[in-house]
Formats: C-alpha cells, sequence, structure tokens
C-alpha cells in the first residue's frame, strides 16, 4: 500500500503542475484577481451613472477568460476520468475513486503505519517519553525528539474512529472506513455537476440546441464561484488530511511581488490609438483572404 499512498500524495500535493494543490491555488489566484478586477471596476469615477471604465473590448476579454478559465478549472477537478493508466489524470474524482477501491486495504494498521508512517502502539512511545524525561536535569528546559511524541499516534487513531465509526473500546487493527465516507466526499464532488455540464456543452464541444438543453448553468456569480473552490478545497483537505496524512493549507498563494505594480498606469499613455488601429486592419486584410481558397487548393 505504501506505494499506493505515495502516489495519492503525489497527485494531491506533488510538485506536478497538474497537482490537486497547485490546481487549487491557481483557481484561488485567478478568484482573488478577479474579486480585485470587479472592485476596480466599481471604485471607477462615473461607474453608478454607468460609464465604461474600461475598454468595452478589453473588459470582455478579461470577463470571458477569466469565467472560461474558472469553469475549466472546477471541471478538471472533478474529471471522473482514471487515474491511471494512459489517460489518468489527477483530479479529486480519480482520486477518490481509486481510494474508495482500495477500501479493503485501508485498515486502521495501513492508516497509522503506512499512511502516517506512525508506530501503531502508542503505550511503548508514552513510556520511551518519560524514561527520556527522567533522564534530563532537574530544573532545566529539554528537547524532546519527536519520535517521542505519542499525541499523533492518538489524534489518528482518533481520526479512524470517526471514519470507521469504531469508539476507542472496540478499535480493531483490520477496521475498515466506512463506504458512507466515500459516498459523503463523493457527494461534495457532486456539488459541481452542473459546472461540469456547463462546460462540455459550452466550452469542451460545441453542442447543439438539442443536447445542450436543460444542461448547465443558466446564471452563475462571483459569489458562487467562491463557494465552488471552498466546496473543492475542503474536500481535498478532507481527502489529503485522511488519507496521506497531509493537507492543503491556505489556498490562496502569498504574493511575493506586488500584484498590484502599475495598475494605475493607462495602458496607451501617450493617447495614439494608430498603431492599435494599423495591428487590427492588418490581420482583418489576413483573415479576409481565407474564405477566398479555391476549389482547386484542396
Amino acid at each position: 500500500m505504501k506505494e499506493r499512498v505515495d502516489q495519492w500524495r503525489f497527485a494531491l500535493e506533488g510538485d506536478d503542475d497538474h497537482a490537486i494543490r497547485r490546481q487549487l491555488h491557481s483557481l484561488a489566484w485567478n478568484v482573488a484577481s478577479f474579486r480585485c478586477f470587479v472592485q476596480a471596476v466599481r471604485q471607477h469615477p462615473g461607474a453608478e451613472q454607468g460609464a465604461a471604465p474600461l475598454n468595452t473590448n478589453m473588459f470582455w476579454m478579461l470577463h470571458d477568460g477569466f469565467w472560461a478559465t474558472t469553469f475549466l478549472s472546477i471541471r478538471r477537478m472533478v474529471d471522473p476520468s482514471p487515474f491511471t493508466g494512459p489517460r489518468g489524470v489527477f483530479s479529486l474524482r480519480s482520486v477518490l475513486d481509486d481510494i474508495r477501491r482500495h477500501q479493503p486495504q485501508l485498515t486502521r494498521q495501513v492508516f497509522v503505519e503506512v499512511v502516517s508512517g506512525l508506530p501503531y502502539d502508542p503505550v511503548p512511545v508514552e513510556k520511551a517519553y518519560w524514561d527520556y524525561v527522567f533522564q534530563q536535569p532537574a530544573g532545566g528546559a529539554f528537547y524532546v525528539p519527536r519520535e517521542l511524541d505519542a499525541d499523533p499516534i492518538h489524534s489518528r487513531h482518533a481520526q479512524f474512529d470517526v471514519l470507521s465509526g469504531t469508539t476507542p473500546e472496540t478499535r480493531r487493527p483490520d477496521d475498515l472506513v466506512r463506504p458512507d465516507v466515500f459516498d459523503r466526499l463523493a457527494a461534495r464532488l457532486d456539488r459541481a455537476n452542473a459546472i461540469k455540464d456547463h462546460v462540455d456543452t459550452r466550452y469542451a464541444h460545441a453542442a447543439t440546441p438539442d443536447s445542450r438543453k436543460n444542461r448547465g448553468l443558466e446564471t452563475w456569480n462571483l459569489g458562487e464561484a467562491e463557494e465552488a473552490l471552498a466546496n473543492l478545497a475542503q474536500t481535498a483537505e478532507l481527502i489529503s488530511r485522511w488519507f496521506v496524512y497531509g493537507g492543503m493549507g491556505d489556498v490562496l498563494p502569498t504574493p511575493q511581488f506586488d500584484q498590484f505594480e502599475h495598475l494605475d498606469n493607462p495602458w496607451m499613455p501617450h493617447g495614439d490609438m494608430t498603431p492599435l488601429h494599423e495591428s487590427w486592419q492588418a490581420f482583418a486584410e489576413l483573415s479576409a483572404q481565407w474564405p477566398m481558397i479555391g476549389d482547386d487548393e484542396l
């Protein structure tokens, strides 16, 4: 099981660009940035009177780009594709499904010893701790080696009591995670099904009117995007905490630079739009030639 647990850990917390933690970081950063963009629009003088604070073309590029990226990011994290194999993906759904398949091997003993890397029995650790304490000079502070701390062992057993529906009095090394734990985690991911359908019919595929009928979202706003992100972050935290002895931490990265630098600068400080018009016209002339393909150019 150790090799499989390491694979789950890498998918959730590894340094791969597609690891779940990195996906959450990217999504949280984009949501935070778009919140600031919305605030900037609202702060613009005349915004209350309907004056456009930004060029309409650029405004909709930013708007549409954010929502497309957000929808696709959420869709990726609930992708039901397999975890391994030639079409394997790193998604919360794929990792959860793979963990569920290994439920018969996820005993209490594996949970404590293999997943957590801790001794199963805290009693010898506690004895070693007190033996160490009594060997230290009286009246002064001293360092306690990490391996003499039995609290993590007690905590993991307490967690598994919750997951297995047992008590400290009924614990057994072969206790298993209750199947409904996986059902409830999957139900959290199911909350994104409407987003998945929306992406499948509007972004990943150009669905026909009939095939996209009653599928996807009629309306969606920034608050709902934040709720979806919170749900994914919390679900990822539980899966990581329980099954790889890790955690997601703060999903919004701390900026290592001034993320608002140059926002107070105009895009065209000199006001000369001639280069922009020329660039637009050059592409217009180029694209106008494309439909002129001859029948013999196939």
